[in-house]
């Protein structure tokens, strides 16, 4: 059941859950969930459900390296941070830690690589108009810079198909996607993520991560429909195709994994 807090409204409508095959099964709650969290998809909300789930007072703790009781925060510096080169010596013996529950964050799609036990990715993808605004508003709440100005001039790739990139596993960092890069991506979530959401259908998002990965505990919407970082305002004509310009391999990866779901 999901209940949302302070006062919140949820919306039920769908959501994809990825063609991978497994089954769920009495194993289900040894194998370490990677949520890989493309910045500003509303997957906070989703983080703080999970260390609902998997915190254990039994698993260590190592506060320097963003690391409490089982869960992983990877990286924690912020969106800026390069996560899908070379990982630092310090999180690579964390992630071979045998008390490790689940790794949340910023990361690339890869990162299976380096734990020597079972995994499963899961990850929330928004439609490229709604997070490249957010973004704006997170970064520039004095709007000192227009959201045209953003994504014309901004050099990292958060605003430049960063959900596809996040997905593909950090290939083509910098510069153009490609189509490749899209099919990569498309590949790695119909094979390799088992939950797939929407930050527009985040209650069925969560849902559909109790259900999967048989959550004890009950999970709550934390989204109010408010918009934590700012004021909404409209994007004009110009900004629309600006932004879709920009992103439309995300928009075409947000397009397949909704049309795979059916």
């Amino acid at each position: 059941m999901i209940r949302p807090q302070n006062g919140g409204n949820i919306r039920l409508t769908a959501f994809y859950l990825g063609n991978v095959g497994w089954e769920i099964s009495e194993e289900m709650d040894e194998r370490i969930l990677l949520f890989l969290h493309p910045p500003k998809t509303g997957g906070s909300s989703l983080i703080k459900n999970i260390y609902d789930q998997y915190a254990s007072p039994n698993s260590g703790t190592l506060p320097d390296q963003l690391y409490h009781d089982g869960v992983l925060y990877y990286p924690g510096e912020g969106f800026f941070v390069d996560a899908c080169s070379e990982i630092p010596e310090s999180v690579f013996e964390v992630l071979k830690r045998d008390d490790l529950k689940c790794v949340v964050g910023h990361f690339c799609y890869g990162i299976h690589r380096i734990i020597p036990r079972v995994t499963t990715y899961a990850t929330i993808l928004r439609h490229p108009l709604d997070r490249v605004s957010s973004l704006y508003r997170h970064l520039y709440k004095d709007r000192s810079l227009s959201i045209r100005q953003f994504v014309e001039k901004e050099p990292w790739p958060g605003v430049d198909n960063d959900q596809t990139r996040r997905i593909a596993g950090g290939i083509h960092l910098t510069g153009s996607c490609t189509d490749e890069t899209l099919e990569v991506a498309k590949e790695n979530l119909t094979k390799r993520f088992e939950v797939v959401g929407t930050t527009e259908n985040m209650a069925v998002t969560l849902e559909s991560f109790r259900k999967t990965y048989r959550w004890k505990n009950e999970v709550y919407s934390y989204l109010s429909g408010h918009d934590p970082d700012g004021d909404q305002f409209e994007l004009d004509d110009i900004s629309k195709e600006i932004i879709m310009k920009k992103n439309e391999f995300d928009e075409r990866l947000y397009s397949f994994a909704i049309s795979s779901r059916s």
